[in-house]
């Protein structure tokens, strides 16, 4: 449902913890540019929306890290037209370090 344009809360977000999750796994020795994300498969006609009708065909999300899934869904509500163009990389610039300090606090509240 399209409303006012405001900074995107949904790239806010993605872009939190996209954060959030690099510096986690960067903190316990793990690369987080090659972190395979993939969703099961929605088989044709699984919508839970359109059950029967959508997807037409099978639809596997997979991402080669969480960057490239933050971006993705940081550009959903803009390709969905909720957004603006604009308001996209607004809510990534509102909410990027975040998760970095996020990612300090868990560190230091198990004392690592």
């Amino acid at each position: 449902m399209p409303h006012a344009e405001y900074t995107s809360g949904s790239s806010c977000l993605f872009e939190a913890v996209k954060d959030y999750v690099e510096d986690y796994l960067t903190r316990i020795g793990l690369d987080s540019s090659s972190f395979t994300i993939e969703f099961p498969t929605v088989n044709t006609g699984q919508s839970k929306v359109e059950p029967g009708l959508t997807p037409r065909s099978p639809v596997t999300l997979r991402y080669d890290n969480i960057a490239e899934m933050a971006e993705a869904g940081s550009w959903s509500r803009f390709n969905g037209g909720m957004h603006f163009r604009d308001s996209v990389p607004a809510g990534q610039e509102l909410c990027s370090g975040i998760g970095n300090i996020a990612a300090s606090s868990t560190f230091a509240l198990i004392g690592m």
